[in-house]
């Protein structure tokens, strides 16, 4: 009989302002500007609603808003901004799971 475990890389996947300070070296201030632009983007569709729970902020969203956010501020530009994908970005900040079989 194989066992199989849930290896996970890393630990939540949503945190606090401090949190995503200390992650990405940045001021919880510039973390805080992010949100508000994070939280317009909500408003188009481009996030999720879920993006914000509570006091805490999806990970992948801060990133994927960090990488896009002067093109998503343009008009034009934001036309070549590529879909939201969770499951890309959650794999390159190494957010991932894998089965091992023992």
């Amino acid at each position: 009989m194989q066992n199989s475990v849930v290896v996970i890389n890393r630990g939540t996947a949503f945190m606090s302002v401090k949190q995503l300070a200390e992650e990405l070296g940045l001021s919880q201030k510039t973390i805080r500007i992010l949100i508000k632009g994070i939280q317009e983007e909500i408003m188009t569709g481009r996030y999720s609603r879920y993006a914000i729970a509570g006091n805490r902020y999806s990970f992948y969203v801060v990133v994927d808003y960090l990488k896009y956010h002067k093109l998503l501020e343009d008009r034009n530009l934001r036309k070549t901004v590529p879909d939201f994908d969770p499951a890309e970005v959650a794999e390159l900040c190494g957010y991932n799971q894998k089965i091992v079989n023992m």
